[in-house]
């Protein structure tokens, strides 16, 4: 099972919170300014260096796989008790108070679970499907089911991070954290050391390398300007993430996430269909496509 966002932020806050102090300590940059030409050249150079640390990365991976194995809760995964409760009591309707950001992390944590449990379903369903004629309106079902889910949790995933991210950098600075405790979050929810690990392994990262790249970039340049707490930073940041780097809105995240625990269920009953009533190869008339009827996926 791949970490989770907060056991990767708690790494980070407790052994890598030096590290992070000294990515954020106003000299970082030698002294260069948000007002002085060559600010972004030199953000990007030192937040190049920070994140292409091998050393560092190997550290971290380390150090956030050895608190994966710590975790206590060995129960099997109840995947429709948690999407209700992410649904209902975490990622709320926007007129019904909206995100519940005190266990926000936590809600991210159950979709991934839920998430690498969908994939493993997937792949035991197309492994049984081998055994089945090619024609097996099975195979379609289960294979756009896959598709439309994946996409739905890369939107959903991209917007609940950035919500989330968006709410920290955007607190009053009375009660905003500290920029060490602001990169630890980024670290969290849009890592750049890779946890995935042997043939089976999942990679329920929703971005791209470049995308995530430059997330990290806007966040990093908002925090070492001179005055991020001003309208027109708070402004920047949010059109830099939602706009420039095409992540939806919570309100299309949250549509998605509805849209995924639709095609989950579906997915679940095909799969299920599926280990009941195989068919062996040769047994398909293929001339009969069988009362699947139109495949219509929104």
């Amino acid at each position: 099972m791949p970490p989770y966002p907060h056991e990767i932020e708690e790494w980070w806050l407790t052994n890598g919170s030096a590290i992070l102090e000294w990515l954020t300590h106003p000299r970082a940059l030698g002294g260069i300014s948000s007002r002085t030409c060559g600010f972004a050249q030199a953000v990007q150079k030192k937040l190049r260096n920070f994140d292409n640390d091998i050393k560092l990365q190997e550290q971290v991976r380390a150090g956030v796989l050895e608190i994966c194995a710590s975790r206590t809760d060995r129960r099997p995964l109840n995947a429709r008790r948690l999407l209700l409760d992410s649904v209902n009591l975490i990622f709320r309707n926007s007129d019904d108070e909206g995100i519940n950001i005190e266990r926000a992390m936590e809600g991210l944590a159950c979709l991934d679970a839920m998430e690498t449990q969908r994939g493993r379903l997937v792949a035991a369903t197309q492994e049984a499907l081998k055994a089945c004629e090619p024609t097996d309106a099975h195979a379609f079902l289960v294979q756009e089911l896959h598709t439309s889910a994946a996409r739905r949790y890369r939107q959903f995933q991209m917007g609940f991070r950035a919500t989330i991210m968006i709410n920290d950098l955007l607190q009053d600075r009375r009660v905003r954290k500290p920029a060490s405790l602001l990169m630890a979050r980024l670290n969290a929810l849009f890592p750049t050391a890779a946890f995935s690990e042997g043939p089976d392994a999942m990679d329920t990262n929703p971005y791209s390398v470049g995308l995530r790249d430059s997330i990290r970039f806007s966040v990093y340049e908002h925090l070492m300007s001179d005055d991020p707490f001003s309208a027109k930073a708070s402004e920047a940041i949010h059109v830099k993430l939602f706009m420039w780097c095409d992540i939806p809105n919570y309100t299309k995240a949250r549509e998605a996430l509805l849209r995924y625990k639709r095609d989950r269920c579906r997915q679940s009953q095909a799969s299920l269909d599926q280990a009941i009533h195989p068919v062996p190869r040769g047994i398909i008339d293929p001339t009969n496509t069988g009362s699947m009827g139109t495949i219509t996926l929104g």
